[in-house]
């Protein structure tokens, strides 16, 4: 086997240094407007409605994180226990038969109520459909106090989201952190799960660069 052309090596050495673009690809998207769930179809994806168990929930364009309206959850749980209050909804691996790799969860979110504003916090779980485990816990948020607004992120990059053959099933559990129903209102908007990002552009450039000197020095 022949040695590479420094030119080559050189070339994969500074491949190793290049960030990759991030240009995954959003599976579904759920935003509540008009007094009821929004949801957007992208291409070679799709993902059933959500449904609400458990808490009250009416939108609203008071207090929202972020522009527009949101879905305020008054929370009838008490304490900290997560449930039974929770948004369900399933994202289908590729219909042309291909499989299914996550990257991300993420949505808009704050609470609010029970006078000076109640801490609060958020869970997230998943059914991998292809399996018999069931409902498992992948992330619980640290505690967020009254009105403050975040942005819920939750990593899918791990393998159990990797190469899917069936649908995921995510829940979106919330809790206050009071000793009684106090009035505590959550409010979620623009959930959004997508795909692990492709390799970068530039990195397929060089692979381009590092054949072309290979055959300029034959």
């Amino acid at each position: 086997m022949k040695n590479l052309p420094l030119g080559v090596l050189r070339v994969f050495a500074l491949a190793a240094f290049l960030p990759a673009s991030a240009s995954a690809a959003i599976v579904a998207h759920y935003t509540f407007t008009n007094g009821s769930f929004a949801s957007t179809a992208f291409a070679g994806y799709s993902a059933t409605t959500i449904t609400e168990t458990g808490f009250t929930s009416v939108n609203t364009s008071t207090n929202v994180p972020g522009n527009g309206a949101a879905r305020a959850i008054t929370l009838d749980q008490i304490g900290t226990t997560f449930g039974p209050d929770y948004y369900e909804f399933t994202v289908n691996t590729n219909p042309t038969g291909g499989t299914l790799s996550l990257g991300q969860l993420r949505f808009a979110y704050n609470a609010s109520g029970g006078g000076t504003g109640v801490p609060s916090s958020y869970q997230v779980h998943y059914n991998d459909l292809s399996g018999t485990a069931g409902f498992q816990n992948i992330y619980t948020s640290a505690v967020t106090q009254g009105t403050t607004d975040l942005t819920a992120l939750v990593d899918l990059s791990g393998a159990a989201f990797q190469n899917l053959t069936s649908g995921i099933t995510f829940r979106i559990y919330v809790a206050d952190t009071g000793n009684d129903n106090n009035g505590v209102s959550v409010r979620i908007d623009d959930i959004i799960v997508d795909t692990v990002p492709e390799p970068g552009a530039a990195l397929l450039g060089l692979a381009s660069l590092g054949g072309f000197l290979v055959r300029r020095r034959r």
